[in-house]
């Protein structure tokens, strides 16, 4: 998209294309629990539920639900979001993929 800048810390975007293509459906759950807005940017952290129905990062589907905390921050101008960052629980997506041994479990 021409004006557009996304940076992520996996594997993939966050265009609905990139997310069908990797395997991780809609949210069936999100909980916006905070959100600032300063300037020209806006931060929302939130929760929510995703199923893995295809590929993702190697990883073949599992059909799991997987819970993870988002933050994202957008940048606003001329009333368009022109570029988004965000970060998120990528320890915690893997184990509950089964990736990743979960604290406690015997590694494998």
């Amino acid at each position: 998209m021409p004006g557009w800048s996304a940076t992520s810390p996996a594997s993939w975007s966050t265009s609905p294309r990139a997310k069908s293509w990797c395997g991780i459906s809609a949210p069936a759950d999100r909980f916006r629990e905070d959100q600032i807005a300063e300037g020209d940017k806006v931060a929302t952290r939130y929760t929510g539920t995703w199923t893995h129905r295809g590929e993702f990062m190697g990883i073949p589907p599992t059909g799991k639900d997987v819970t993870v905390t988002r933050i994202e921050i957008l940048r606003i101008a001329d009333g368009k979001f022109v570029e988004h960052w965000e970060s998120f629980d990528q320890l915690g997506l893997l184990q509950q993929l089964g990736a990743i041994p979960a604290p406690g479990q015997a590694g494998g």
